[in-house]
């Protein structure tokens, strides 16, 4: 399987339910859901893999926005390679 993250400005904007059928669609079998909302220590410790490939601005931006709210993660499980699609 392969996860999935939702991050918290699809969740706000409503698109969750589009996401979750646009999966199904095209013939992946969500199997584990969970939500979080993740402090900004919690991302930054995430993320840490980016900080020093990606310009400050940008990581920033992707802590601020990940600890922004609720994000919803997915496991979600397909018969070919998630990557190769």
């Amino acid at each position: 399987g392969s996860i999935l993250i939702i991050r918290p400005h699809a969740v706000r904007e409503g698109y969750t339910g589009t996401i979750f059928q646009t999966l199904v669609q095209e013939g992946f079998q969500i199997s584990a859901v969970q939500s979080y909302s993740l402090t900004r220590s919690q991302v930054e410790n995430f993320y840490e893999v980016y900080k020093t490939v990606l310009p400050s601005a940008h990581y920033a931006a992707m802590v601020a926005e990940l600890a922004s709210g609720v994000c919803i993660v997915l496991e979600v499980r397909g018969s070919d390679d998630v990557v190769g699609r």
